[in-house]
Parts: structure tokens; C-alpha cells; sequence
């Protein structure tokens, strides 16, 4: 495959609503493994009122992340929802990750008359509730681990960094435009001596 061919993009808040969810209404650092969605139901107002951002009508590429995602962005969501208990809110913001995956994949991805597999890395892919609302949503894929490629899910940032550390050292352009719609390659950092 070369660069060319690559399409990535954000496809919505990855796991950031739920770890600060997580934070905010249970003390925790993220929901591990769904146990705390697991309790709740999801609420169709709440799945409603975030589909509601235009950002999931904008083509790719485009990006997103904690810098629109913040805590402020959480509370005042449960603000606006006051009478939901916090296991539906959490498992509400699950079944949206879930929703904005599977959704991104339909519209932008996904060609009819084709098969595909999801492979899922990083936390999320031990989010069991997680897992299992995007499975459902996407029911004719198999959604798999990245570690059934042999890639630790837990470890796949540091891989990306030692990758693109090497690709700049190596004086080799390691961004892709055709996922970041950047206008021509370019190699990304600097070396520093130490």
C-alpha cells in the first residue's frame, strides 16, 4: 500500500467523554473494562443532543480531540441532563463513541459489496461495553484487537512514536496528506543532540 492510498481521520471523541466521566462523576481515571456503563442504560435525548454537532457532517479529512472534548464540555452536559443518574450518562457517552465510529466507518469508509474488518487499539478496546455496542452497530464486520496482528493495543502510541522517530532520523517524510490534508509529504520533527 502506498501513502497515497492511507485515510485516516478522527472520527469523534475517541475515549475522552468516558474517562472524564469517569473522573468527574465516579473519581476514577476511566470506566475499566464498562463496569460503570454497564449499570446504566443509554438515553436516546443525550445520544440525540451530541449528534447534533456538526462536525459528524463534515468530510474527512478532519480531526478532533481533547481541545473541543474537555471537562467543561462534560459538565455542562450533565448540567443540561439533570435527570439522568450517572450510569446512564456513562453509558450514554459509550454507546456515542461506539455510534461515532461505526457511523464514520458507514459514511466515509465502508463500500458496498465489500467485507471488512475493524481492528481497535488503545484503551477502549478493553471497554467491553464499548466493544460491544460498536460490534453491534457494525454487524456484518468483525471488530478484532490490533493484538491479533501482533501489536500490543496497550503500546501502539510508543510504537507510532519510535516509527516516526526513526522516519525523521532516517530524513524520510512521515506525514501523509492524503489522511492529514497537508499539501506535500514532509518530514516532522527535529533530531536534537543530547
Amino acid at each position: 500500500m502506498e501513502t497515497q492510498d492511507v485515510f485516516a481521520f478522527d472520527n469523534g471523541p475517541g475515549n475522552v467523554l468516558i474517562d472524564y466521566t469517569a473522573q468527574i462523576l465516579f473519581n476514577k481515571p476511566y470506566d475499566a473494562g464498562g463496569e460503570f456503563a454497564s449499570s446504566g442504560t443509554v438515553q436516546n435525548e443525550i445520544i440525540n443532543y451530541l449528534l447534533n454537532d456538526p462536525y459528524y457532517k463534515i468530510k474527512p479529512p478532519k480531526s478532533t480531540g481533547r481541545e473541543k472534548y474537555t471537562k467543561a464540555f462534560i459538565k455542562k452536559l450533565i448540567a443540561d441532563f439533570p435527570n439522568y443518574n450517572k450510569y446512564d450518562l456513562i453509558r450514554s457517552l459509550t454507546y456515542f463513541t461506539a455510534l461515532a465510529i461505526a457511523n464514520s466507518y458507514k459514511d466515509f469508509v465502508f463500500k458496498k459489496d465489500k467485507k471488512y474488518q475493524v481492528f481497535i487499539s488503545g484503551g477502549g478496546g478493553h471497554n467491553k461495553v464499548l466493544m460491544k455496542h460498536l460490534q453491534d452497530l457494525i454487524p456484518d464486520v468483525k471488530v478484532n484487537l490490533i493484538d491479533e496482528l501482533g501489536i500490543n493495543s496497550d503500546a501502539k502510541e510508543a510504537m507510532a512514536f519510535a516509527i516516526l522517530g526513526y522516519l525523521t532520523y532516517s530524513k524520510k517524510s512521515s506525514n501523509v496528506p492524503s489522511a492529514t490534508g497537508a499539501k506535500r509529504p514532509a518530514i516532522l520533527g527535529k533530531i536534537a543532540p543530547y
